[in-house]
């Protein structure tokens, strides 16, 4: 490796690492993430936690309600058990099993995620930068929402070792996959469905039909490992579970589109916010990789952002019926808030706005042009997020 290339890898890295390290500054100060939904044990809690799982709690429910969060239980283990062997407070074992896992993995999962489908290092840069710092990641993270946290940082990896054995069936490809999205479950169970159904959609456009059939087997495993907390879901669920959030019509099509979060900044549930003007020039970075990119990848990667973008909206018009009627089948219940069909959105918006920065730089005859284009774009994207750097949120990164 040249010099150059070392340099250039290095800038790359402080690039998206300083920016990083601005916005998410609480999260790596130790004794700030037990705001919002962020769990919070006090010693003889930890101490707990090391037993089995608990049917009844006050923890997440009320007094003596039944416990249907079993999916964390193999966390809730790791919190004893680094609480009662490494003795650390429940804020250092937030932070180390969720928030500070959940944010390298989204950097490098977008990253290798764009490397894996033959995009440049400055498209990957790009498509790694839109994936780590934008509006429905950073609320997730102020809101104290630990699970989605780390389940949003798995979710590429999840999809490309699905990818992958689904592409070249074998053992060893089937059990990386099964350990991954197994890993996404426990975190959050709804994003390792949403990065099943992507890979789905993918092979479909793809008319990769063989393919398609290997998620079979892997659903089927996947499905009898978390036995331990969906038997017990099915057995103790109440058949009237609400499904008003569905029904509040919070998302329009335009947030996803533009990749606004509708709770931005404040974060408050129920206080909407439409996209600000300056996000009207995300989609035209988004679409214009159709006219510069002539690969057919660019079109497919274009298909897959419209129709998660799509059901991101849940009810809302145009067409909000069919989500309605998707939320109302048996254990529909999970997808009420269809904010989860975000990941997928950003993950693909990424990876199209970085085709069409990368590929501007090319075309162009001055590599000083070049670089001016890509320079204006990061400086953009950061700018979208700037109620991050100065502190203008409600919770863990106020």
């Amino acid at each position: 490796m040249t010099i150059t290339k070392i340099v250039k890898n290095i800038l790359f890295s402080l690039l998206l690492i300083i920016p990083i390290l601005l916005v998410l500054r609480n999260v790596f100060i130790v004794g700030s993430p037990n705001w919002g939904d962020a769990p919070h044990f006090v010693t003889e809690e930890l101490k707990e936690l090391l037993k089995e799982p608990l049917a009844w709690t006050n923890r997440g429910t009320n007094f003596g309600g039944v416990n249907l969060l079993l999916w964390l239980s193999p966390v809730m283990l790791i919190y004893g058990f680094g609480s009662e062997f490494l003795n650390l407070s429940s804020n250092q074992l937030t932070a180390g099993i969720f928030y500070l896992p959940g944010i390298v993995l989204s950097v490098v999962g977008a990253y290798a995620f764009a490397r894996s489908v033959k995009l440049s290092k400055t498209a990957s840069f790009f498509a790694s930068l839109v994936y780590s710092l934008n509006t429905y990641f950073l609320l997730l993270i102020d809101g104290g929402q630990v699970g989605m946290v780390l389940a949003y940082g798995i979710f590429p990896f999840s999809v490309l070792v699905i990818r992958k054995f689904s592409l070249a069936a074998n053992t060893n490809n089937f059990y990386l996959a099964l350990f991954v999205v197994v890993a996404n479950s426990v975190s959050d169970p709804r994003v390792a469905i949403v990065a099943m159904l992507t890979l789905a959609m993918w092979l479909l456009l793809e008319k990769r039909f063989k393919s398609l059939l290997y998620l079979l087997p892997l659903s089927l495993a996947l499905a009898a490992v978390n036995l331990y907390w969906f038997l017990p879901l099915i057995k103790n669920i109440s058949g009237t579970t609400r499904l008003s959030v569905s029904n509040l019509q919070l998302t329009s099509i335009l947030h996803p589109l533009f990749l606004f979060s509708p709770h931005w900044p404040a974060n408050i549930f129920g206080k909407v916010q439409q996209p600000l003007w300056y996000f009207g020039f995300l989609p035209i970075l988004i679409f214009s990789g159709l006219m510069v990119n002539k690969n057919k990848k660019y079109f497919l990667f274009t298909v897959l952002y419209l129709l998660f973008a799509f059901l991101s909206k849940g009810t809302t018009p145009p067409f909000g019926a069919w989500y309605n009627f998707i939320v109302n089948l048996p254990f529909g219940f999970a997808f009420r808030d269809s904010s989860k069909f975000f990941i997928p959105t950003l993950l693909f918006a990424g990876i199209l706005i970085g085709g069409t920065v990368s590929r501007l730089a090319e075309i162009v005859k001055s590599k000083y042009v070049g670089f001016l284009i890509a320079a204006g774009v990061y400086v953009y994207l950061i700018i979208l997020v700037f109620p991050g750097f100065t502190g203008d949120l409600n919770f863990i990164l106020s």
